[in-house]
């Protein structure tokens, strides 16, 4: 015979009534659910704002009109584009007052590579002048490609050391950057080198239309002190017409999803709150109408010499075992949502992603679980406040 201790009369209750505590255990696994889900969102989303504004470099954008949005979908989603302005404006822009820095970009949107089976980005760039990707690649410790060689997102399939067709060229893998949050993470780089010997063999009706000097995009550093408003305005009135160009701010940029960031923290905190108040109401409601129902086994458990405190702590370790459970069912549903689906997760939101390293979510998780554990005794205080209040004798004789 095991001993009655409190916790062995509360967990045999719960044993006793499967189906009742089931349902109250699924009230607090909703509120868990949403909660650490919410906060996985909204965790790994900044993370994907924090690498963006760390990894992009540039302050200004410059890119042929029209093709501002696109140029944010190749670098948030890896939305693969081809656009094109003509090769000198990146020279050009330097003697802008406040320019200190540009730096041509190619962009090639591929449909046939062996690696994937939905259209990439190469991303082409020169290692000469840029200050953009190579800083990055180079904290990455990944290699500067060679000549016939690419560095591939990490999501691109294929080793370094392995090979990669690119129309219709074969390409050695130089290296596989980290996870980045980024389009980054579905982007083949190279250089320009390689990629002007790529498009003279390519039969790609998406760049029929380019010429040997263009690039994509020329991303300007500005001097540090200079405001970005007058520089993108300077440029915009000696480059605009001749070139007809758009200007993307970064830093507007990065402010914008950082809205949407708020936007969706907003939402999560309000949906926590509202199933919090539910979970809490219904757990209240539930341990009310269960003390009516229980109110001869509790007078019993007085005429046996069971004291109110006795009794409280058998509720209380009940509420405590249905937030537990409820708690860790909500929790392992969103793992079970977030984890494998986090690219589409990313995609849906059109904004940065970068999944929380699994100690940030451990300690996500025992947050959410110690608030689930809260649910359950804070709603069932009402009904520990009158237990044993009235008669042992009547309580138990009541109802006959």
């Amino acid at each position: 015979m095991k001993p009655l201790t409190t916790v062995h009369i509360a967990l045999n209750n719960l044993k006793r009534r499967p189906l009742r505590s089931a349902g109250l255990a699924l009230a607090v696994a909703v509120f868990s659910f949403t909660m650490f889900g919410g906060a996985l969102l909204s965790a790994s989303v900044k993370n994907g704002i924090d690498s963006l504004s760390r990894r992009l470099g540039a302050d200004i954008l410059v890119v042929p009109r029209g093709y501002d949005k696109k140029l944010q979908a190749a670098l948030l989603r890896g939305e693969p584009s081809a656009f094109y302005i003509k090769g000198d404006l990146a020279d050009k822009l330097r003697d802008v007052p406040g320019v200190e820095k540009t730096a041509p970009q190619l962009y090639l949107a591929t449909l046939d590579a062996a690696c994937c089976t939905v259209p990439i980005q190469v991303i082409a760039y020169d290692p000469a002048s840029d200050f953009v990707i190579a800083p990055w690649m180079a904290s990455a410790a990944s290699p500067t490609p060679g000549d016939d060689e690419v560095v591939v997102g990490s999501m691109i399939v294929g080793e370094a050391g392995g090979e990669l067709s690119l129309f219709g060229r074969t390409f050695r893998i130089a290296a596989r950057l980290d996870r980045t949050g980024m389009g980054f993470d579905t982007t083949v780089f190279t250089t320009m080198g390689n990629a002007r010997k790529l498009l003279r063999t390519a039969k790609n009706a998406a760049i029929e239309n380019f010429q040997p000097d263009s690039v994509s995009a020329v991303m300007v550093g500005v001097q540090p002190g200079r405001d970005l408003k007058q520089v993108a305005n300077a440029i915009l009135r000696e480059f605009a017409l001749e070139y007809d160009l758009d200007i993307v701010v970064a830093k507007n940029m990065i402010s914008d999803i950082a809205k949407k960031l708020g936007g969706l923290s907003y939402l999560v905190h309000i949906l926590a709150a509202a199933f919090w108040a539910a979970a809490a109401g219904v757990l209240s409601l539930f341990f009310s109408l269960l003390l009516h129902e229980r109110r001869r086994e509790f007078g019993l458990f007085r005429i046996l010499g069971a004291t109110r405190g006795k009794l409280a702590g058998i509720v209380l370790c009940e509420a405590l075992a249905v937030g537990a459970a409820g708690g860790l069912l909500g929790i392992m549903a969103a793992l079970g949502l977030t984890l494998p689906f986090h690219r589409h997760v990313a995609m849906s939101l059109e904004l940065p992603y970068l999944a929380v390293s699994f100690p940030a979510m451990a300690i996500l998780g025992a947050a959410c679980l110690a608030v689930s554990l809260a649910v359950g005794p804070l709603a069932s205080l009402y009904s520990v406040c009158k237990i044993g209040l009235g008669d042992a004798y009547l309580t138990l004789r009541s109802g006959e």
